[in-house]
């Protein structure tokens, strides 16, 4: 038998037997290509396997059947041409594309217009540096259509801007802060025991300073606490934040380690644990003097006997 979409070609004709495990490779149709050669088997001859790809699909002949157009290329007719390239900046966003429409502008592109009328789409044009289109990178597969869907990623998220027009010129990472540098001019921490200690912060005191939205703390040695100059209510935040190259939150000016802001929450719980239990016991005592007032006035005003002998014990009682 002849094979499916070819013929015998001359490989195949000029054998007069086959003989069993032997194989002869046949000639295919125009746009088709050979998937598997002609095989005799035991005294029965399988006819070869000619193919022709359909849209979005390529021979490929390592593997010898029709396989799908890898990312970035199409294929708008069937036969076994190979794959079309998208032009430069565009990409398709799954395998097996076979329209030029499936090329999309990429993440790190935009497109302001696409072709008319099935033409061939419009070039792409660049991000600014360090930028890329949110809704390709978020799962929605959204071109971009101009520079303002260009956005600073990770971790380049400060954008620089045009004075004039707010057009995105690039995006930068953000700058840490020389934490060495401010804690000198600060003079806030040293070897001294009422000054503050490094405590995380000993972490960020070098080349690199603290990076932007990192926060470190300045700790006091045991038995001292955090106080500002004489104020010894208030609770000084120790805590240094830096936001683009700038110290946001800081210590105040003047904050020391005292004994004495150590010593004074547990004498502040005292006195307030004291002076709580003074009230409870004065609302008790006046609520028993209300009480009894109330009683010896009901008393003095007549109660009938008959109500029983509990005005009887209270009136002796008072009496």
């Amino acid at each position: 038998p002849e094979p499916e979409n070819g013929r015998h070609g001359p490989q195949c004709a000029s054998l007069e037997v086959l003989r069993s495990g032997q194989t002869c490779e046949p000639a295919c149709n125009a746009n088709w290509s050979l998937s598997t050669p002609s095989t005799c088997r035991l005294g029965n001859l399988t006819p070869g396997r000619c193919v022709r790809c359909g849209a979005g699909h390529t021979f490929n002949d390592s593997l010898r059947d029709c396989q799908e157009c890898p990312l970035g290329t199409y294929k708008a007719d069937a036969g076994n041409d190979p794959c079309v390239p998208c032009p430069m900046g565009l990409d398709t966003i799954a395998i097996g594309s076979a329209l030029w429409s499936d090329c999309l502008c990429n993440s790190s592109t935009y497109r302001a217009s696409r072709a008319v009328g099935g033409g061939e789409p419009l070039m792409c044009s660049p991000c600014p540096e360090n930028a890329q289109i949110k809704g390709m990178l978020d799962g929605t597969l959204q071109e971009g259509q101009s520079v303002q869907d260009c956005k600073c990623v990770k971790p380049f998220k400060k954008p620089v801007r045009n004075a004039t027009t707010n057009e995105l010129l690039r995006c930068r990472a953000s700058t840490p802060c020389p934490l060495k540098d401010w804690l000198e001019k600060a003079n806030l921490t040293g070897p001294q025991h009422w000054r503050l200690q490094m405590g995380s912060c000993a972490d960020y005191v070098n080349e690199s300073g603290l990076p932007s939205g990192q926060a470190c703390r300045l700790e006091c040695n045991d038995r001292l606490a955090p106080q500002v100059k004489a104020d010894l209510l208030s609770a000084p935040n120790r805590q240094i934040l830096c936001e683009d190259g700038e110290i946001v939150q800081h210590p105040p000016p003047g904050t020391w380690c005292s004994e004495a802001s150590w010593k004074l929450p547990p004498i502040l719980f005292l006195v307030a644990v004291t002076l709580t239990a003074g009230m409870a016991m004065f609302n008790m005592e006046r609520r028993q003097q209300s009480f009894e007032q109330s009683c010896s006035r009901a008393l003095n005003n007549g109660i009938p006997q008959g109500r029983g002998g509990i005005w009887q014990s209270i009136k002796s009682k008072i009496a």
